[in-house]
């Protein structure tokens, strides 16, 4: 591209963030199991990832446990937007969400 449209990147930051990326994955973090939110960031648009392996047990992992009837759920126990959930409340309590 143009010179104005190229993004300079410290390789040394970007090997970090991909050795911590791959650290943690097939997790979504230390404290939460797997979550919707890891789908664009090894898929489109983010393209994170370059191991096939990992990849592959990642996407297989949310697909498998975040899978619902209608769609994907944002994380495990997600009540939003079901009948289960109480109107009236505006947050989950802790012990809903671990």
């Amino acid at each position: 591209g143009c010179s104005w449209s190229v993004i300079f990147v410290d390789i040394d930051a970007h090997n970090r963030n991909r050795q911590t990326l791959c650290s943690l994955l097939p997790r979504e973090s230390r404290s939460h199991n797997t979550d919707a939110a890891l789908l664009p960031c090894i898929s489109y648009p983010a393209f994170a990832l370059d191991d096939e392996v990992l990849f592959s047990q990642t996407l297989d992992k949310v697909v498998r446990k975040l899978k619902g009837k209608y769609g994907f759920k944002r994380f495990l126990r997600d009540g939003y937007r079901t009948s289960l959930e109480d109107p009236n409340r505006r947050y989950y309590r802790p012990a809903e969400i671990k």
